[in-house]
């Protein structure tokens, strides 16, 4: 009989290069200069509150940041598919599905925005989860995620 054919390898795993924290717009920089395929998975909330206060919260608050993370996505290399995700069960104000390029999605359910965020992650070959959640940072990357802190999105947002 033939031997069977050896199983593929799994893509390697996202690393930041040494001397890059994952708190840093150098973080950021580095992803965005990454060649390969690669799923961000951003956790709106979290970003938009942390960097706007209670602003961040509201529609407008929401639509900056989709806006803003379309600025990451149009000035980066490879494939990379941005994901931001809301907490919300509630019917009403919500963005299209897809906004400039961003997949913009709002939990239902009961559902949180941190256990589809790590859902997200561990169904993604190469993945990058962006919150300051300290829980949300450890369960993705227990789900072979490379985590980012948020504070690194918004530096990069804020010096360009």
């Amino acid at each position: 009989g033939e031997e069977p054919l050896p199983e593929p390898l799994p893509p390697a795993a996202l690393t930041l290069p040494d001397g890059v924290r994952p708190d840093t717009a150098e973080a950021v920089d580095w992803l965005m200069g990454l060649d390969r395929a690669v799923t961000v998975l951003i956790d709106g909330y979290n970003v938009a509150i942390l960097r706007e206060g209670r602003q961040g919260a509201t529609a407008d608050g929401r639509r900056r940041l989709v806006a803003d993370l379309s600025r990451v996505r149009r000035g980066g290399r490879g494939t990379k598919r941005y994901v931001v995700v809301f907490d919300s069960d509630l019917p009403g104000d919500r963005d299209p599905a897809i906004t400039d390029g961003i997949e913009v999605v709002y939990t239902a359910g009961g559902e949180s925005a941190d256990d589809d965020l790590v859902a997200r992650a561990a169904e993604s070959a190469a993945a990058v989860v962006v919150s300051s959640d300290r829980e949300v940072r450890e369960r993705s990357e227990a789900e072979g995620a490379l985590a980012f802190w948020s504070d690194a999105l918004i530096d990069w947002l804020e010096a360009r």
